[in-house]
């Protein structure tokens, strides 16, 4: 009787609705009552941050904190718990001073019985928690592994570099701690292509970001190339000439080009998008983007007839005899007019085109300029062959 009349003064005093878990107490209509102490790795529990819920699966039948009782010097959880009859009740333990629920094995459960009273003062129920499972280590299962046992913070280095500094850059190098996610993400310069990132000449990636766990050191190297462009050399006309100097070349390449008229025609100029870029036959520029240039010829237009033109040589070639004295002849870069100074000498190659037109200095006329061959000098309307031969 004495038992009985403390548990039902303990109950009175320690039931107390909890905060963490609020069952609904009107969802059953029967009620049992446990009360108990709690016990971590058997070891009584004095603590008034403790609380005990009941849970029938996954569902709160009951909650209550552990008081302590002076009469006794213990910590006793009275816990009103609902339900019918048969279920089946297992505990779980929520702590306030850790602000969560203890990680830890229940070794105790009940069967609801409508109006029973399990445990009092005296003979209290054990709520026991197993809390120190130890684990076994998988390459030793002999030698369990005590958590414990200190454990030594373990980093890693993650760095990693760009094959050539101006090609790009790589965030996300550092020291990690073990089994942590480091991320890589890659970043291309202005013409360069990214190729990929490589460890120890392997590729691991082509992606521009890299997530992986961290669990030993690693050093990457991001592949980077400058970009390929192409020069696409055409003529025109198609049998105007020849052009060499097409093709594929890197970002800031040098790249020349050459252009050679066929017999019969002359180069006029390099052209792109209708626009001259040079009249030179030889044009050099850097390379930036992709290029489409056209070499321009110009087909040599020969007389009609002889003697159409008053200013060309009206007689054959035999028959040109003239009044002047040239010399030498053959000549190498120059000749010599004698009484000719108040005349325009002009000069022609053999297919009739103008090659000179100026008066003389002194009855000197300049031909350095001139290629080797021959060419007719006319000098008021008189014309005379002359050689140039340089060998």
């Amino acid at each position: 009787m004495k038992k009985v009349l403390l548990s039902l003064l303990i109950m009175l005093a320690l039931c107390a609705r909890a905060n963490h878990w609020n069952p609904n107490e009107y969802q059953y209509s029967n009620n049992m009552t446990v009360i108990g102490i709690i016990a971590f790795d058997d070891v009584e529990q004095r603590s008034e941050s403790l609380e005990i819920g009941a849970f029938c699966a996954e569902e709160c039948r009951g909650s209550a904190i552990a008081q302590y009782d002076t009469n006794f010097d213990r910590y006793y959880v009275c816990i009103m718990i609902y339900g019918n009859d048969g279920d089946s009740i297992s505990i779980r333990c929520y702590d306030y001073g850790l602000g969560k629920e203890v990680d830890a094995v229940s070794q105790t459960s009940f069967i609801f019985n409508a109006n029973d009273m399990i445990g009092n003062a005296v003979e209290p129920v054990l709520f026991s928690f197993d809390i120190h499972e130890i684990p076994e280590d998988p390459e030793n299962p002999e030698n369990p592994v005590d958590p414990e046992m200190p454990v030594d913070t373990i980093y890693y280095k993650v760095t990693a570099e760009a094959n050539t500094l101006a090609g790009g850059t790589i965030d996300g190098v550092g020291e990690y701690l073990e089994n942590d996610t480091c991320t890589l993400q890659i970043t291309t310069s202005l013409n360069y292509v990214y190729e990929g990132l490589f460890e120890n000449d392997t590729l691991v990636t082509n992606d521009t970001i890299y997530s992986f766990v961290v669990l030993s050191d690693r050093h990457f190297i991001a592949e980077f190339v400058l970009k390929e462009f192409e020069v696409s050399v055409s003529v025109n006309p198609e049998e105007g000439g020849t052009v060499a100097g097409g093709g594929i070349y890197k970002y800031g390449d040098e790249v020349s080009v050459a252009a050679n008229p066929n017999d019969g025609y002359i180069f006029l100029n390099w052209t792109e998008n209708d626009s001259v870029l040079s009249e030179d036959a030889d044009y050099t520029f850097i390379i930036t983007s992709d290029r489409n240039i056209i070499a321009n010829f110009e087909k040599i237009e020969e007389p009609d007839e002889p003697g159409d033109n008053p200013d060309e040589p009206t007689e054959s070639v035999e028959e040109l005899v003239s009044s002047y004295n040239i010399y030498p002849n053959p000549a190498s870069d120059f000749i010599m007019i004698e009484n000719a100074n108040q005349y325009d000498v002009t000069m022609y190659d053999m297919s009739g085109r103008v090659v000179l037109e100026e008066k003389p200095n002194d009855g000197r006329i300049n031909v350095s300029h001139l290629p080797d061959g021959t060419y007719i000098v006319s000098v008021n309307k008189e014309s005379t062959i002359v050689i140039i031969n340089r060998r």
